[in-house]
């Protein structure tokens, strides 16, 4: 059920009447800080991710962009494990203008998630999946033409037979095509 959703979320993006430019590519490194239980059993470790982003679905005021990301976990009761996860999200993005080159932005997302738990000997993994939700409030400086640093603090919901959740700090760099 979780691939049927996943894949319409690809084919909208990826196959929509507007939708075959590319615009921006946003990459930042992420910090993700577990709240709830995750937090009380897991420590959280640097991370990264990257953004593609299309030409609007709806109106060009309204950016959409897929995301990918990195994110671990050490896990608290074993010092040599960690926690591996691995979303990919479809947002929509609004932007608010504060200043000439400074913009608040505001994005709602959905997609998928895949997880594994890493030991250091182990050769095989574990997979689990969960469907992905996540806000995303943030801003967007431009310092030149085409290149922004940008800011996030997503919190993003992990769903499946166990419920996590996440609040990541980022920061990185948006380029135009």
């Amino acid at each position: 059920m979780k691939s049927k959703w996943f894949v319409l979320l690809l084919v909208v993006f990826s196959f929509g009447p507007q939708a075959q430019a590319f615009e921006q590519i946003e990459a930042n490194l992420k910090y993700p800080v577990g709240m709830g239980l995750t937090a009380s059993g897991y420590t959280p470790a640097l991370g990264f991710g990257a953004s593609i982003y299309f030409s609007p679905l709806l109106d060009p005021a309204v950016p959409n962009y897929l995301s990918v990301g990195y994110q671990t976990y050490k896990i608290n009761a074993d010092g040599t494990s960690s926690l591996k996860m691995i979303p990919v999200i479809a947002s929509f993005e609004i932007v608010g203008k504060a200043f000439s080159d400074f913009n608040t932005t505001f994005a709602v997302g959905a997609g998928l998630a895949a997880s594994y738990v890493s030991v250091v000997s182990q050769t095989s993994y574990n997979w689990s999946t969960y469907f992905v939700t996540q806000i995303k409030p943030g801003f967007d400086w431009m310092v030149s033409d085409g290149i922004s640093l940008v800011g996030h603090t997503p919190i993003t919901m992990f769903i499946s037979k166990v419920f996590m959740s996440s609040m990541d700090f980022d920061l990185g760099v948006k380029f135009k095509l």
